[in-house]
């Protein structure tokens, strides 16, 4: 059985090959973080579009019923009449993820998120990004978030590597070094 992530990277690149043909890639992420928010919203559609035991029926009476009124565009509307046609709805939350990534690859964006004990001022998370910019060669777009389980210092989260230099990592480090000095007792 294939993996969800790899059934919604086939998707997203189908539908980021269509929207760049159209000249439509940031219009249809942003539809598709709109339909995102809005299934996301409500229990009872999130229920329904992604259980596998909803008829195909009920699935696209309720997109008409979410698409109405939304001004969505005819592409992502029949993107998401496939995956109900597929049954790969379950997949949709996924594929906007991977559908951005595609996305931030083409224009050669790397994504930074930076977490500290305390929040970052914007001035020090442009500093780290035009840092790291400079010696990756690409545009490097930070975040930051606060994470106070880290106790002090920082974890930095580049795509899909990471630097942890945070306390809390090096007191795990300095206790694994600890329990592995051999005790003699005397």
């Amino acid at each position: 059985m294939l993996s969800k992530k790899y059934i919604a990277k086939r998707y997203a690149a189908a539908l980021f090959a269509v929207a760049l043909k159209n000249g439509s890639v940031q219009e249809v992420l942003d539809d598709m973080l709109i339909l995102k928010g809005l299934i996301a919203n409500d229990q009872l559609h999130k229920t329904l579009l992604f259980s596998s035991a909803s008829p195909s029926r009920v699935k696209i009476d309720l997109l008409q019923l979410l698409l109405d009124g939304q001004n969505i565009r005819e592409t992502v509307a029949r993107f998401l009449y496939l995956l109900v046609h597929h049954n790969r709805m379950r997949c949709f939350n996924e594929v906007c993820n991977q559908y951005a990534d595609l996305i931030h690859e083409y224009r050669g964006e790397l994504h930074l998120v930076v977490e500290s004990v305390e929040p970052l001022d914007h001035v020090a998370c442009e500093e780290i990004a035009v840092a790291l910019s400079a010696s990756a060669g690409k545009k490097v777009i930070a975040k930051n978030r606060v994470n106070p389980e880290l106790l002090g210092g920082l974890l930095f989260k580049l795509d899909y590597k990471m630097l942890d230099c945070s306390l809390r990592n090096k007191l795990h480090k300095l206790e694994e070094a600890l329990l592995a000095v051999p005790i003699k007792l005397i």
